[in-house]
């Protein structure tokens, strides 16, 4: 697959600005089944929404998947929107991307970067929550996933945290030679005015 561009949108919404839901429901390949995509950009978007700005997930890519198959994502970049929200500004919530590998299946995913946004919401600023990435892996099965920026945005949310990272169940449960690679986290050059933390790291 191609990119996946939205950029230059004038949005006013009574629910989701912009809503990316299950983008590449890849799972369950066997065999020398492979898919790959290439990066996804939102940007230069001005978004005015009663629910979150800009709400993305990725339907569990990389799921269950054996032999030798494999699943190769680009990069995700959120850059230079501005937004007015009543829920949360920007959430990005990847779930179980590569979980449940086996033999000597791969996935890799390029980075996830959020920056230079305006951000006015009425919960979170910026949340992202990739939860159970490269869980419960057996034989040689790998995950890679790129590095991870929070940078150079300017937020304020009303009543909850300003920038929101949660990792859960991060590589849990691998077995055998299987391995797990995820590069660097950069939450850097922010601007956040909150009623909550400033910004909130947890590793569950």
């Amino acid at each position: 697959l191609g990119r996946l561009l939205v950029t230059g949108n004038e949005i006013t919404s009574g629910d989701e600005g912009i809503e990316l839901a299950d983008f590449g429901p890849f799972q369950r390949l066997h065999g020398f089944s492979s898919i790959t995509t290439l990066d996804v950009l939102i940007s230069e978007n001005t978004v005015n929404s009663v629910g979150s700005g800009i709400y993305l997930t990725y339907g569990s890519p990389g799921y269950d998947m054996h032999d030798n198959s494999t699943v190769t994502l680009g990069s995700l970049s959120v850059r230079g929107n501005t937004i007015v929200a009543g829920g949360n500004g920007i959430w990005v919530d990847p779930d179980y991307l590569g979980a449940d590998m086996y033999g000597d299946a791969s996935f890799s995913m390029g980075g996830m970067v959020v920056a230079s946004n305006v951000i006015t919401a009425g919960a979170s600023g910026i949340g992202l929550s990739p939860d159970y990435i490269a869980g419960v892996m057996e034989g040689t099965a790998s995950v890679t996933f790129g590095e991870t920026g929070v940078q150079t945005n300017t937020i304020h949310a009303a009543g909850f945290e300003g920038i929101q990272f949660t990792l859960t169940s991060i590589g849990s449960e691998m077995i055998g030679s299987t391995g797990f690679t995820m590069g660097d986290i950069r939450i850097e050059g922010n601007t956040v005015a909150c009623d909550l933390e400033g910004i909130q790291i947890d590793n569950n």
